[in-house]
């Protein structure tokens, strides 16, 4: 899913499912478009949309609340 507040994201060897807040999208500003489910960059034009893959790395993990925070992986 694609939200105002950030990416789902699914694993596929896993099926762990976590968010990448759109906060970390990367060095750029991210424009939700709602309607488009996507956030693009104002300078870059890099667009994460629903169903993309993206590489991610673990950035947060809370056992207590079950969640999962990604980032995108720069590699």
């Amino acid at each position: 899913g694609v939200t105002e507040w950030g990416v789902y994201v699914e694993l596929l060897s896993s099926k762990c499912e976590g968010m990448i807040r759109s906060r970390d999208l990367g060095n750029d500003y991210f424009v939700f478009e709602p309607e488009r489910y996507r956030y693009i960059g104002k300078r870059s034009r890099k667009i994460y949309a629903l169903g993309d893959p993206i590489r991610v790395i673990v950035d947060l993990t809370d056992m207590q609340k079950k969640q999962i925070q990604f980032k995108p992986d720069k590699a």
